[in-house]
C-alpha cells in the first residue's frame, strides 16, 4: 500500500494540502513503513488534479478542504486530516484504526 503525505521542507506534515509543494510517498508492507520517494506537487493541485498520487490509497495532511476531500474520494484516494507532524507516526495511527 502507498500513502502520500504532504510535507514541508523539514519533512513534517504540512498544514494545508492545497498549498503543498511536495508529497512524500510511503510504502507500507509486512516489513514496515518506508519512505520510497518524494514527488513535487504540480501547480494544478489547486485545480484538483491528483494524477501524480493516483497510485496511492490515502493522502495525509494537516487540513484538506471539504471540496478537496470529496474530489480525492471520487479519485479513489482516502483523505486523512491530522494534527500530528510526524508522517510515520500518523501512518501507524491510521493502520491501527483499520
Amino acid at each position: 500500500m502507498k500513502i502520500a503525505v504532504s510535507v514541508g521542507t523539514d519533512g513534517k506534515i504540512s498544514p494545508h494540502f492545497g498549498k503543498s509543494e511536495r508529497m512524500n510517498i510511503y510504502t507500507v508492507s509486512d516489513e514496515g513503513i518506508d519512505l520510497t520517494e518524494t514527488r513535487n506537487a504540480p501547480d494544478t493541485l489547486t485545480s484538483h488534479d491528483f494524477s501524480f498520487i493516483s497510485d496511492c490509497e490515502a493522502v495525509i495532511s494537516g487540513t484538506i478542504g471539504i471540496s478537496m476531500q470529496e474530489k480525492l474520494q471520487r479519485a479513489g484516494i482516502i483523505p486523512v486530516v491530522t494534527t500530528g507532524s510526524d508522517p510515520v507516526t500518523e501512518i501507524q495511527a491510521i493502520l491501527t484504526d483499520e
